[in-house]
Formats: structure tokens, sequence, C-alpha cells
């Protein structure tokens, strides 16, 4: 598979997956020959990219859902649960589309003698040791379009070519960018004991930026300039956090001990961060220790700039993992997230949640 990416390094996607990650996915596509969604009328519970996802497929999957919960809490679901369930598998359904659009975009093939494998290996499709063709024609095909609302063969052909462009994104970012590799395993083994100091224009005032030694113009009032000059005096007077202190007082900001965090909860360390900025900031986070205890320069995010200080970390041995474990593991734990909020920044969604 890495080299079928090689050999079709022209695409601008590609060579994308290539260059990887480390300063961010930026997708642009072009959405025009993409399959139009479930091929089946009715009402849409949502349009990606002008590809719906039908109420027929979203009623079967979430009927589905309900059974198992259903036998999990007895027959009776609390309607919190069936509100997050429902929210949940819409959440699902078009992160899967947004996956599948973007396996299509790269290009890699399915052959017709791929899908027929996959069929004649299927044991539900298996009679007295043979293949059953008519049971397969004739009931299992016609059931699963009434079911779902999808052609069987066209969501079998979607689900390899999905998992080969995966499997293609996890070999090409193994090879172009070992330092994923250690994020990846990081994410499962580190708990981070980090303290923090957030400043932003809006937390400072024209007056009290006045009593230090960034200024402001009065005018307009405290600027992202003054917030990244404060943060960067913050950054480079740490560790001494008494003196810290000193200096954060007439804005009213505070030193916040964050405690222990484990690295895969790193939502609790970058508030209102998305995937795609995330992943240099991790890269800068796990370069912290005793002796080097703050970051080179402050992390923004939206309009507020962040300061670490870097107190303690917990490592925790990783379990021994198949090959194939390792893979599914770097690709759920780190860059299906980062894939997902780049195309979700890139694409055009429309929910429609009445028809829910």
């Amino acid at each position: 598979m890495l080299t079928y990416l090689r050999t079709q390094s022209k695409s601008w996607i590609i060579k994308t997956i290539l260059a990887v990650m480390a300063v961010g996915l930026a997708f642009f596509y072009g959405y025009g020959s993409f399959r139009r969604g479930d091929n089946t009328s009715g009402e849409a519970v949502a349009t990606i990219n002008g590809e719906t996802i039908s109420v027929k497929r979203y009623t079967s999957a979430l009927k589905s859902q309900l059974a198992i919960y259903s036998q999990m809490y007895g027959g009776e679901i609390p309607d919190f649960l069936e509100t997050m369930i429902k929210t949940n598998l819409l959440d699902q359904l078009v992160e899967e589309r947004l996956i599948h659009q973007w396996a299509v975009t790269t290009g890699v093939p399915v052959a017709k003698e791929e899908i027929a494998k996959k069929i004649l290996a299927n044991e539900q499709f298996i009679k007295e040791g043979k293949f059953d063709a008519e049971f397969y024609k004739t009931k299992f095909r016609p059931w699963f379009h009434s079911e779902y609302g999808l052609d069987y063969e066209a969501a079998l052909k979607e689900d390899l070519q999905t998992s080969k462009a995966v499997e293609a994104l996890i070999s090409a970012t193994a090879k172009s960018a070992p330092a994923l590799e250690d994020i990846s395993q990081a994410l499962s083994t580190h708990r981070y004991h980090l303290k923090q100091i957030a400043v932003s224009p809006a937390a400072l005032t024209a007056a009290e930026a006045k009593q230090a030694d960034t200024k402001t113009d009065a005018a307009t009032g405290p600027t992202d300039a003054d917030a990244k000059a404060l943060a960067s005096i913050v950054l480079h007077t740490l560790p001494d956090e008494a003196k810290v202190k000193a200096l954060l007082k007439p804005y009213g900001i505070e030193i916040i001990d964050l405690g222990e965090v484990p690295l895969s909860d790193w939502r609790q360390m970058l508030p209102q961060t998305a995937d795609a900025e995330a992943l240099p900031i991790i890269q800068a986070l796990l370069k912290l220790n005793a002796d080097n205890p703050v970051p080179d320069e402050p992390f923004k995010v939206g309009d507020t700039y962040y300061v670490y200080r870097f107190v303690a970390a917990t490592i925790t041995p990783a379990a021994p993992e198949s090959a194939d474990e390792a893979d599914q593991q770097r690709f759920s734990r780190l860059l299906q997230p980062f894939l997902v909020d780049s195309l979700h920044q890139q694409a055009t969604i429309e929910l429609n949640k009445e028809a829910l």
C-alpha cells in the first residue's frame, strides 16, 4: 500500500498524507464525482458535501443501538441516555461519510474481485460448505437494501476502500513521520501534571496593562500583541512562581494547577483546541521534563495564549500488542481525531434534526 501511495505521489492528497500532520491537515475537495449518498428516496437526516444520509439508514442504525442498550438496562432506557445515543449516532454517521469521502479522494482502487472474495468468504452465505448464491441474491441482498437503504455490494466497496485508505495513511505516517509513533504511544502511557497560565486581551484592561511592562493603546484597549507579550514574560519568568504571581496579580490572572491528567485527555489541558491544532502542542508538551519545565514559546489557541509549567510525569509501560492492534490504536488514538477535525473544517454539513 505504501508503494501505491508513492507511485501516486503526484496527487495533492497523497502528498499531503506523506507530508503528514506536523503542520495540520488541510484538504480541499471536489465532491461532484462522489456517490450521491444513500440513493434512497425520502427525507435526509444530514447532507455532507451534497451526499445524504437517509432517515431510513439512521433509523435502522438507531434501532440496532437501542436494542443493545435496552438489554443492558433491562428494557428501560433513560430519556437522557436515549437522547445521547441519538446525537452520538448522527455524529458517527457524519464522521463515517467524511472519512469515506476522504478515502475516495485518495484514489485507492477496489477491484470487483476483492468485493467478490469478501462475499464468498462471508460465513452468513455458506450452506453445507458451499456459497449459497440463491440465498445471497434473493434473500440477503434485498433484505439489506430494505433494512438499510443501501446496496450491499456498494456498501462493501465503501468499507474496503475506506479500510485500504486508512491502512495507507497508517503506513505512510509510520514511515514518513516516526515522531507520530511516539505521540500515539504516549497517548496511552503518559500522565502529565502541569500548571497553566492563560492570557488573553479579554483578561486585561488598558488601565491595568499600563501598570506592567506591557504597554497598550488606551484608545483601543489591550491587543493580541499585549497578551502575547505578557505571556512571553510569564514564560521567561518561570519556574519562579512567586515572581509570576506578582506579575499576574494586577490582571487577576492565576496559575491553575491542572493536577495529573492522562495525555489522552489532552482537551483538559488545551481547552477549545481543535484536533488539527493540537498536534504541535502535544509534541511540545512531550519534550517537557524536570530539566526543561517550560516550552519554548506560549501556545496560542483562539485569542488566548497558554503557558505551561511541567511538575511531574507518570509513564506506564505499554501492554504488548500485535501489529494489527498497534495500527488500529494508532489510527483511533491519533490519526482519526486529527483527520476528522480537518475534514469537518473543510466540509459543508447540513443537519435536519427535525427528521430525527
